[in-house]
């Protein structure tokens, strides 16, 4: 249900409903609430994917999601994937447009808790198309400019932003290599603390106290 690819899917797709959690999928996701961070949120949203890895501490599969929302407004302008136009929806499956705020992301373990999905049907809404594809690319090098530390994440040494290849046999196991990729709890803890939504990101990290790097 939770499949994890190669390589990137065609882009061509029109509205699947079932797909590959690959960087680039707009997924449905219970995104945790800033006052409840460990919990799945209340009702199911759209996502971006923005890594899929295997955690090099625990070996489950991870993803880290940008928040999702409808309403239009400049706040983090700069630090956002925007999808308004009728053919880019048509293939996000998406039936408005919708704003993907990357100064709101989480790092949320594979799995129907945090995810949402429909019978025999994955989370996997649609994908991005090559040109926001290559927007969420530069947006993402954008943030590495100022938090060096999610370099592994948002900018994956493969440029692909893709996990190798993985099976799901009988018992639910993810199998597949694990790569060098750093601690996703650490990472997710500078994501909990300020990468929260607020317009005020450049600043909230500007003051961060010298200490180690989080991963």
């Amino acid at each position: 249900m939770f499949d994890i690819p190669e390589h990137t899917t065609s882009h061509g797709q029109t509205r699947p409903t079932f797909g590959l959690l690959t960087r680039g999928a707009i997924v449905s996701c219970r995104f945790p609430l800033v006052d409840a961070p460990d919990k799945p949120g209340p009702v199911a949203r759209p996502a971006l994917v923005v890594h899929v890895f295997r955690d090099r501490t625990t070996g489950r599969w991870m993803v880290l999601v940008a928040y999702g929302t409808k309403q239009r407004t400049a706040a983090n302008r700069g630090y956002e994937v925007r999808v308004s136009q009728a053919e880019s929806l048509l293939v996000a499956g998406l039936h408005q447009p919708t704003r993907f705020i990357l100064s709101r992301m989480r790092i949320l373990p594979i799995g129907p808790e945090f995810f949402a999905c429909k019978q025999d049907c994955g989370p996997v809404l649609g994908y991005l198309d090559e040109a926001l594809q290559a927007h969420l690319t530069l947006t993402c090098e954008r943030i590495v400019g100022i938090a060096e530390e999610l370099r592994p994440f948002l900018v994956p040494a493969d440029h692909a932003g893709l996990a190798p290849t993985a099976h799901r046999p009988v018992g639910g196991k993810v199998t597949g290599p694990t790569g060098n990729v750093p601690c996703a709890v650490s990472c997710d803890a500078l994501l909990r603390e300020h990468f929260i939504g607020r317009s005020d990101l450049v600043r909230r990290l500007s003051r961060r106290s010298d200490r180690a790097s989080v991963c």
